[in-house]
């Protein structure tokens, strides 16, 4: 009996820890399906669902810990993805952000045309790549440019779809 309590506990435990969610099983015919990193906002700001984080590795203590940020430059090659729209990072806190997959991002009234390949701007927010200074990156690619078109939204037209995959890039 007090090996099933202990079994019992280790799942209780193990159950609250946050964790890296690559899928293996998956139905992607029906089910949208997205890769997330564990990651800690220890930048001094809140981050809005909905927008692109950078990596803030140098802040952490040991510079080595998956730290991010807001964006404050245009498509800094630390892109590391998309904080998921509806779950905001607050300071001091643990959560998950996309690296890869569709997510719904607030585009502050950029132009994010479909098939194209979006960065970010200088606050976060997407918008159609240019790439034409060395050291950027591209956030991913515009699925739909107008999410509020999409059924059981109540989005407007500053809210995007766009498929996550950060990719450094090197005009050098």
């Amino acid at each position: 009996m007090r090996y099933l309590l202990a079994i019992a506990l280790v799942f209780a435990f193990v159950g609250g820890a946050c964790a890296d969610a690559i899928p293996n099983v998956t139905q992607p015919k029906t089910v949208q399906t997205v890769w997330t990193q564990s990651v800690y906002n220890g930048s001094g700001d809140d981050i809005a669902s909905g927008t692109v984080v950078r990596w803030d590795i140098n802040a952490s203590a040991n510079d080595l810990s998956m730290w991010v940020e807001t964006v404050d430059a245009i498509a800094s090659i630390k892109t590391a993805g998309a904080v998921p729209y509806g779950y905001p990072l607050a300071n001091g806190t643990y959560g998950e952000i996309i690296v890869k997959g569709p997510a719904i991002l607030y585009n502050a009234g950029n132009t994010c045309t479909v098939d194209t390949g979006v960065e970010s701007d200088a606050t976060g927010y997407p918008v159609d790549e240019t790439l034409a200074a060395a050291d950027e990156a591209l956030l991913g690619w515009v699925v739909v440019s107008n999410a509020g078109t999409l059924a059981n939204t109540n989005l407007n037209s500053h809210y995007s779809v766009i498929f996550v995959q950060p990719t450094p890039y090197s005009g050098d």
